[in-house]
């Protein structure tokens, strides 16, 4: 089973970049990782390797909005359907390329990708795991970026770890969704138990820890293999 790592170059999913090479090395062999560069070239040759390639396992480290997967943005002055299509907009969606996903798994680490999931079931893929908010924005009186920092370092780790346990020990989408609640809340607990300096901003980062976990959801068949 083939396992594609989709990511585009956003310094805003900067702090993925180091799990996926993790996932690289460590799954060598049966990982592709297609990066989104801001080219349509790379996001025509994603599009076909998905294509080409059924029954593999999606991991989509994206952004999402709307119903629609979001690729890299291109800047660009031409007016023409394939840049719009691709200027920071629906690379995946209900209406465009939605068909890649058929008799694949997806797992889609993006804002409001959940809310593609009916259409990619439709569209066959076999099991697509979405997620809701995921809150990077607070308006509270001390500096936003330490709340925001603490979130992407402590998600980044939950999302790699409970990847590789899935994959190692041969576990199901149900078992990953239900490792990653757990990670959240061992995550939540330290974050409020901690006492130091700087606890109102791990107060809030365990508040936007309990909005992606809520916002998670299954479509499809989660008695699947996550490969």
């Amino acid at each position: 089973m083939k396992i594609y790592v989709i990511h585009p170059a956003d310094k805003d999913l900067n702090f993925l970049k180091s799990a996926i090479e993790y996932l690289k090395e460590k799954y060598k062999g049966n990982l592709e990782y297609l990066r989104l560069e801001p080219t349509h070239r790379s996001h025509e040759y994603c599009l076909k390797k998905l294509k080409e390639n059924p029954n593999s396992t999606i991991l989509l480290f994206c952004h999402a909005l709307e119903k629609s997967i979001r690729g890299c943005k291109i800047e660009s002055p031409a007016s023409g359907i394939t840049h719009r299509n691709f200027n920071y907009g629906s690379f995946i969606s209900p209406s465009n390329n939605i068909e890649v996903f058929s008799k694949n798994k997806v797992f889609a680490l993006a804002c409001f990708s959940k809310d593609l999931g009916p259409s990619a079931i439709k569209s066959g893929a076999k099991v697509y795991l979405g997620f809701g908010d995921i809150d990077f924005f607070v308006t509270e009186n001390f500096k936003e970026q330490i709340v925001i920092n603490i979130v992407k370092e402590n998600l980044r780790k939950i999302i790699c770890n409970t990847l590789c346990n899935a994959i190692d020990n041969d576990l199901t989408f149900n078992d990953l969704s239900r490792n990653i609640c757990l990670s959240i809340d061992i995550t939540r607990n330290n974050l409020q138990k901690n006492k130091e300096p700087g606890r109102q901003a791990r107060i809030e980062a365990s508040k936007a820890f309990s909005k992606i976990k809520n916002g998670m959801t299954m479509f499809g068949d989660g008695n699947l293999l996550v490969i």
